[in-house]
């Protein structure tokens, strides 16, 4: 199955954002600030972690809308943020024509902000990983019979396409007509970055975690869910 790793470099080593543009972190762009999402654990403004366009070849979420934002709680205070249905994370989609011309701020002085990577480029890959097996990485029962070796070779990085590599079992969203998407390593990979850092640990998803975004888009709207495992 075809799948897409991104090619990713620090904000502070590029000029600033003045257009939407795929990143991680850092304060979103162009979102209506009276949606920014609110932890249903402790009440707190959740943190940005990522927001990208539709793409037609990357990341199609169709007519309804023109790219999404995934937040979860950074508050520190023990919230839920790995389960899907807690409401301490959220996944926002921007309407056609929604989206602003600037970055929307902070929506107060305490707010955590994930450091901000911007992705410059995808870098196209496939693995060997057949329609069939596919489906049996969605399946507790399916999945655990699958060569060992073949769950092994699927890649954990960042990445949008193919399975899920999961750090425990196979995890869906409640309900029905869900699709993963995308990949989310608790570490930026950079491609490039003058400081010397190479990989820098910027989300919170517990012991060397890992997250998953999944989608709807059956409806007029597309709906999604962000979850994470660790180890």
């Amino acid at each position: 199955m075809r799948f897409y790793i991104p090619k990713l470099l620090l904000a502070t080593a590029l000029p600033r954002q003045t257009a939407p543009q795929d990143k991680f972190g850092g304060l979103p762009w162009g979102l209506p600030p009276e949606r920014w999402p609110i932890c249903a654990g402790c009440g707190g403004y959740q943190s940005l972690l990522a927001q990208l366009g539709s793409d037609v070849q990357h990341f199609d979420l169709g007519p309804g809308s023109s790219g999404l934002l995934i937040f979860q709680c950074e508050n520190g205070r023990g919230c839920a943020t790995f389960n899907p249905e807690s409401g301490c994370n959220a996944v926002l989609f921007l309407a056609p024509g929604e989206e602003g011309s600037w970055f929307t701020p902070s929506p107060n002085d305490n707010l955590s902000i994930v450091p901000e990577a911007r992705i410059v480029g995808w870098v196209e890959s496939e693995d060997r990983i057949t329609p069939a097996e596919a489906e049996a990485f969605m399946s507790h029962e399916a999945f655990f019979d699958l060569d060992e070796d073949l769950v092994e070779s699927v890649s954990p990085v960042t990445r949008m396409g193919s399975v899920p590599a999961w750090i425990q079992s196979p995890q869906r969203p409640e309900g029905t007509g869900w699709r993963f998407m995308f990949q989310l390593d608790c570490e930026y990979v950079l491609s490039s970055d003058p400081q010397g850092v190479g990989v820098l640990e910027a989300m919170n998803f517990g012991d060397s975690g890992r997250g998953y975004l999944f989608l709807r888009t059956a409806g007029s709207h597309p709906e999604g869910r962000f979850l994470w495992q660790c180890s």
